[in-house]
């Protein structure tokens, strides 16, 4: 088995990395080198099968419900945190609120020493801690555990607004995500010099922000950097939180005190996570595996609740390609479990005679990057009752 640390593929010039989830280590892939470096196992057909009827495939339509949020576009992921903004999809609409997918990873990675320990049988046999080592930056933090992820908010107990700690530009925030790594790279590289900046400096009036960058104290493309992706911080924010962090915990703090909270319950009323595992059943080699993640997820959408889905991301190019065919023709593979993302919709399609599940990925709007097999808007893919039942590893919701 790989070891989780970094991969280069240095011939696109793109970064390609592992982190963790409930059983095997996944990727969050991105879509800019997916169709060049993922080459698909030999497909077979998906197996013939509907679980679900035409009378019980109500169409539901979950970002309806929460007009307040821009649940109904897809944001762009940055680097590998797809679980990430999975979990942001669920708590915006458990909120009403746009949920800042850059703020949970943070809170995530932060806690990542626990999570460590509290995984150490799957980590001992890789040696060098995956993501609390000193050196390692926060854009180079990769890939999350979903069900963690989701506790981590729980235990918190708020979540932090997108126009707080912003994870994506504009309306529906297609922007490279080098731009976007390489500002989080410059804020947190300024650490030591906002950190040598005398706050009362601050009171007197002549000194802005303007004439700080002039003096040198800190760069202008920093300065732009941390506007956009904290607009309600100023450089004496900047500088406070840095005199009162330390240079490993420096973006986690900025985040906090740029988040623009909303709670969410606490106490005997706090959300419980749920999750129906199709990777380690019994009968993974039956089409009953399949079946139950489809059902599990018919199921919560008829309650009002979003899922979230962790899949192979094979099935977005080629929609013929089965995991569950690899495992019954003796090919399983659970690195091929590399991507999440949340389920917000169901309709019946009557020249499939099949139901539709509406996947909300974070790759963007470009709808070029998928098969067109499926129907997409604004990033946004309806997958069939069978192509769901084949490419899914993992149901996980809130309940």
């Amino acid at each position: 088995m790989q070891q989780p640390h970094s991969l280069v593929n240095r011939s696109r010039g793109r970064r390609l990395r592992l982190g963790l989830s409930w059983s095997l280590l996944f990727i969050c892939g991105f879509p800019a080198w997916a169709k060049d470096t993922v080459s698909p196992p030999e497909s077979t057909p998906p197996l013939a099968r509907r679980v679900i009827q035409q009378n019980e495939c109500t169409p539901v339509n979950l970002p309806s419900r929460v007009p307040s949020t821009d649940l109904n576009h897809a944001r762009l992921q940055s680097n590998g945190w797809c679980f990430a903004f999975a979990a942001a999809d669920l708590f915006s609409y458990k909120t009403g609120t746009d949920v800042s997918a850059t703020a949970i990873a943070a809170a995530y990675y932060h806690h990542a020493p626990v999570i460590e320990r509290s995984l150490s049988k799957t980590l001992q046999n890789y040696g060098e801690s995956i993501w609390s080592h000193k050196s390692i930056k926060t854009s180079d933090k990769e890939g999350g555990h979903i069900t963690r992820v989701l506790r981590t908010v729980i235990d918190d107990g708020f979540v932090c607004a997108e126009n707080g700690v912003r994870s994506q530009f504009g309306n529906i925030g297609d922007v490279s995500i080098d731009v976007y790594l390489e500002m989080m790279d410059k804020i947190e590289a300024a650490y030591w010099d906002l950190d040598d900046m005398d706050l009362e400096d601050f009171d007197d009036p002549s000194f802005t922000s303007t004439k700080a960058v002039q003096d040198g104290c800190i760069k202008n493309e920093t300065l732009q950097a941390s506007r956009i992706i904290f607009p309600g911080l100023e450089l004496k924010d900047l500088v406070r939180v840095a005199q009162r962090s330390s240079r490993e915990t420096f973006f986690y703090d900025l985040t906090r005190w740029g988040c623009k909270a909303t709670r969410i319950p606490r106490g005997k009323q706090k959300y419980q996570t749920r999750r129906v595992d199709l990777m380690n059943r019994e009968d993974a080699d039956e089409k009953s595996a399949g079946d139950a993640g489809v059902k599990a997820i018919h199921e919560q959408l008829s309650k009002g609740n979003p899922v979230i889905i962790s899949y192979s991301q094979n099935g977005l190019f080629d929609p013929a390609f089965s995991y569950r065919s690899m495992i019954r023709n003796n090919r399983p593979n659970p690195s091929e479990i590399d991507h999440a993302s949340s389920v917000m919709g169901r309709r019946w399609n009557p020249s499939k005679q099949e139901c539709e599940y509406q996947i909300k990925n974070s790759w963007g709007t470009d709808c070029s990057l998928y098969s067109p097999a499926y129907e997409c808007k604004y990033g946004l893919i309806w997958a069939s009752e069978s192509q769901i039942s084949d490419f899914v590893g993992e149901v996980t919701w809130l309940e």
